[in-house]
């Protein structure tokens, strides 16, 4: 009965409202509700003209479809909750993106007052790359979750909105750092998963480590900084129970993978509350021998992790590629990691045991031709790589890798799970 509902709103846009009004005699609010949630936006536009009961029921999916209209029908949506408050109140989700600055200036007055209606919010999600975030300053509801992406501000700072939501428990967020420069030791006292830049965290994380159950640090290049700066911060937190981190990087330059491989070892000594540990490699050819040995090296550095997760997209052809990245620059990277990881370090510290010294003069480009990169949707190299990692952290209990998931076991064999 459902998945015949499902199929015959979104295939079936126009409906007549004869039947839609018998339609509401004969279906109960759940099913109405199941119907708004997979119909198209021409079909949720006309069930919520059938009658003021059908209207409640869709409005809240029509109204969360704003993102994906054109922009008369968005802005005819919009001026319906300014309109209504009433329907403004049951919307729960609202995601707004838009890029073009003086669009946004024109619908700024709009915004601002709609929002302040949607009382009853509960996830809002902003994509504000040119304009001003002050659409948020009549807002009365209390968020659970709140993504926030603006390159560029005016008078009314992020901070001042964050602080004027207690019961927020997943912040996504990038924005300059001066936005959150203000936000107070007692803001977001409820935040358990953080998304942040590494130069937020400061402000964000520090605070508030103690009750921090997810931490994704966004961007994809390495830079030493980002990993000092990560360490000096869960040295001087106070620390979580547990905490998952995940990372992303891009190994255009090969030498990235020596970089890589001392800042996830600095991280991990500086945070023995690490138990999940995920790398999302977004870029960029990975052989499996550098895999393996990137985390036969870092890997002992986390002495309470129980997880690792390793996701890479599918194979294409430009994988197969290394820029021509200059090494002098990561070559300086290597060397302040080398010595902060060396200054921390109970035991000795040599990255060239797992990696061949670079055979390059300063300024030229590394480059290795001969690349066989590894795919990880190949199964057949998942236990080698289980084994070698098992090998040197006798405590990891689960690997996972693109769509697929294994439980670490004594006899250095991995079991399905």
């Amino acid at each position: 009965m459902y998945h015949w509902l499902r199929v015959h709103f979104v295939s079936s846009p126009r409906i007549h409202s004869t039947s839609l009004k018998k339609m509401e005699t004969r279906l109960p609010t759940e099913i109405l509700a199941i119907v708004a949630q997979y119909a198209s936006i021409d079909t949720l536009v006309q069930l919520s003209v059938v009658s003021r009961g059908v209207h409640f029921v869709v409005m809240p999916a029509l109204y969360a479809s704003i993102p994906d209209m054109n922009m008369p029908r968005a802005i005819q949506c919009l001026r319906t909750l300014l309109i209504k408050p009433e329907a403004a109140r049951l919307v729960r989700s609202f995601v707004f993106n838009l890029s073009v600055c003086h669009a946004l200036q024109a619908l700024r007055t709009l915004l601002i007052r709609v929002l302040g209606n949607m009382t009853g919010l509960h996830t809002l999600s902003l994509y504000l790359w040119a304009g001003p975030p002050s659409i948020l300053s009549q807002m009365s509801c209390r968020l659970t979750k709140f993504t926030c992406m603006v390159l560029s501000n005016d008078s009314f700072p992020i901070s001042q909105f964050l602080m004027s939501q207690p019961t927020i428990e997943e912040l996504i967020i990038m924005c300059p750092s001066k936005d959150i420069s203000g936000l107070g030791l007692d803001a977001l006292p409820v935040l358990r998963q953080l998304t942040a830049p590494y130069w937020l965290l400061h402000d964000l994380l520090l605070p508030r480590l103690s009750h921090i159950s997810q931490l994704t640090v966004t961007g994809i290049a390495i830079d030493a900084k980002k990993f000092v700066h990560l360490a000096e911060i869960f040295k001087t937190g106070k620390h979580p129970r547990s905490l998952e981190l995940i990372i992303g990087m891009d190994i255009t330059n090969p030498m990235v993978i020596q970089a890589f491989s001392l800042g996830l070892a600095l991280v991990g000594l500086a945070a023995p509350f690490i138990t999940s540990l995920t790398l999302n490699i977004s870029l960029g050819p990975i052989q499996k021998e550098e895999l393996q040995n990137m985390f036969a090296f870092a890997l002992p550095r986390f002495p309470n992790l129980k997880t690792l997760t390793v996701l890479t997209p599918p194979s294409t052809s430009s994988e197969y590629i290394h820029g021509d990245s200059q090494t002098r620059p990561m070559q300086d990277t290597i060397s302040l990691l080398h010595s902060k990881l060396v200054s921390v370090s109970d035991t000795p510290v040599d990255i060239f045991l797992f990696f061949p010294r670079p055979q390059v003069e300063p300024g030229q480009a590394q480059s290795r031709p001969n690349v066989i990169p590894i795919s990880l949707y190949n199964r057949s190299c998942h236990l080698p790589l289980l084994k070698a990692w098992r090998r040197v952290h006798h405590g990891l209990e689960y690997v996972v890798f693109p769509e697929k998931r294994y439980t670490c076991t004594d006899d250095e064999h991995g079991s399905d799970s």
